[in-house]
């Protein structure tokens, strides 16, 4: 099981938050996020959790659709 999958469902009761953050900001992680192939909210999880995320195994389906 990859972070990513382990963080999506690592536990079954999550808390939802409100974030507020500048426009450009938001918008930079969308491109990333889009880059990357995963959601927003996917890749907020992986920079708040970074030491935990194998990111060669994240985004080995992205690498491979790209080649």
């Amino acid at each position: 099981m990859t972070e990513l999958e382990r963080l999506k469902t690592e536990n079954a009761e999550r808390k939802q938050i409100t974030l507020r953050i500048p426009e450009r900001v938001y918008e930079a992680l969308v491109t990333e996020a889009e880059e990357k192939g995963i959601t927003v909210n996917e890749l907020i999880l992986l920079r708040i959790n970074p030491l935990k995320a194998d990111f060669s195994t994240i985004f080995s389906h992205v690498l491979s659709q790209n080649q």
